[in-house]
């Protein structure tokens, strides 16, 4: 199974640069269109060297030129890289069926965590779809149709734990986060950050948040299995799983949902 590792290959503990994490979440199976993402990456972050000298005295900001020069092999790959506008199309997409997915798994945790007593029947993949388009815009900002659901979940399953973390962080902890999250935006001067900006930047400032959340979904997954199945949500072969994440004792709300949203669960 692909794994991702939190160590670098220093004795320092630091996190997978948000570049890599994220060139993960969006093309999981398709290592030469993540490369193609890290091009673009590359010569973006140097773009920003070139306007602020003082970058290239930042640890994190030389950690991630590191990676993406050591995973893309060297200055003749980074060169044949793919235009930009073309890697940002197709991500834009893929963040919008990868939160599908991070929500589909996300919310079979808190059923199963926190309202074990309070929901009929199992909790399936085809319930957990039939209950996510019809809770309409609460989650989505345009509600997949379940199909459309069931395609995601089979290209992302791989990474759903990731996805599920975002998805999450997204949902429920933006007040806490938003301080950061605001000045960042201030800093880039936008002021109606779409979804995707928001999760870039959560990405960029939270990774050991996203890392030490996602583990939690990761373990749920890889145990948990739907009444009338013989196999766990999160298939343990396809996964990348994650490896020395430390430091998991952020304090995680806990969350409860309203009687409207376990009533369509129940419903469907």
């Amino acid at each position: 199974m692909p794994k991702l590792r939190f160590q670098t290959e220093t004795s320092e503990a630091r996190p997978i640069p948000p570049q890599g994490l994220f060139s993960v979440m969006c093309w999981p199976q398709e290592p030469e269109k993540m490369k193609g993402f890290l091009g673009v990456e590359f010569f973006r972050l140097m773009e920003q060297a070139d306007a602020q000298p003082q970058l290239r005295d930042n640890p994190d900001f030389i950690q991630g030129l590191e990676f993406i020069r050591k995973q893309l092999g060297g200055w003749t790959s980074i060169s044949n890289m793919p235009k930009s506008h073309e890697v940002f199309a197709d991500m834009k997409n893929r963040m919008m069926r990868g939160n599908w997915v991070g929500g589909t798994l996300c919310m079979a945790y808190i059923l199963r965590k926190n309202h074990s007593g309070q929901i009929e029947g199992e909790i399936s993949l085809r319930r957990l779809w039939t209950f996510l388009f019809q809770t309409r815009n609460q989650y989505f900002p345009k509600p997949p149709k379940k199909e459309a659901l069931r395609e995601a979940w089979d290209e992302f399953k791989s990474v759903a734990h990731l996805w599920a973390a975002n998805f999450f962080i997204n949902q429920w902890m933006a007040e806490t986060l938003a301080d950061r999250t605001k000045e960042s935006l201030v800093h880039l001067e936008i002021q109606s950050p779409t979804q995707e900006t928001v999760t870039e930047i959560i990405l960029s400032h939270h990774v050991p948040l996203v890392l030490a959340l996602a583990k939690d979904f990761e373990e749920f997954g890889l145990n948990f299995k739907p009444s009338h199945s013989r196999k766990p949500l999160l298939d343990p072969e396809r996964l990348w799983t994650l490896e020395d994440v430390p430091n998991r004792s952020f304090p995680f709300p806990k969350i409860i949902l309203s009687d409207q949203i376990l009533e369509i669960f129940n419903d469907a």
